[in-house]
C-alpha cells in the first residue's frame, strides 16, 4: 500500500491500527496463533525494563522467534535499563510474581532450576502467580 497513513484507523483497544492489524485480546490468543495445537510454548528469554525502583515493561521471547510483551508505564527515563534473562533449553518457568502498589514496582521469575530474575524495587504489596 503506497499511502499507508490514510489507512490508519483508531481502535478502542489498541490505539492506532493499519489494514493488516490483527486484534488480539490476550497473550494466550497470540500464543495460540503462533504454535501448533498441543505444542507448549517454550520461553527462551525474558526482558524486564526497570530503573531499580519501578518496572516499566516486560517481554517474553519464545522458541520460533515469537515475542510477547507489554509496556507497563509510559514514564520511561534515562535510568531505565533492560535486564535480560536467558533460559537454558531444558529450563522452564515455575513461578511469576512481583510487588504492586498503584503501579508495578517489581517483577520476578523463578525457573525449574531454581534460578531467579528479580527486577524493580521493593515498594507495593507482594503478589505471586
Amino acid at each position: 500500500m503506497a499511502n499507508w497513513k490514510r489507512a490508519v484507523t483508531e481502535s478502542a483497544i489498541c490505539g492506532k491500527t493499519h489494514p493488516d492489524t490483527v486484534e488480539i485480546k490476550s497473550d494466550i490468543d497470540l500464543l495460540k496463533m503462533q504454535f501448533a495445537e498441543g505444542e507448549l510454548p517454550q520461553v527462551k528469554a525474558i526482558e524486564v525494563y526497570h530503573d531499580g525502583n519501578l518496572c516499566f515493561g516486560y517481554e517474553l521471547f519464545y522458541k520460533n522467534n515469537v515475542q510477547v510483551g507489554h509496556h507497563i508505564g509510559g514514564h520511561v527515563h534515562a535510568d531505565v535499563r533492560c535486564e535480560r534473562f536467558e533460559l537454558e533449553s531444558d529450563e522452564y518457568l515455575v513461578g511469576v510474581g512481583g510487588r504492586c502498589g498503584d503501579i508495578c514496582d517489581q517483577l520476578n521469575f523463578t525457573t525449574s532450576k531454581g534460578r531467579k530474575l528479580l527486577a524493580g524495587g521493593k515498594g507495593g504489596e507482594e503478589m505471586q502467580c
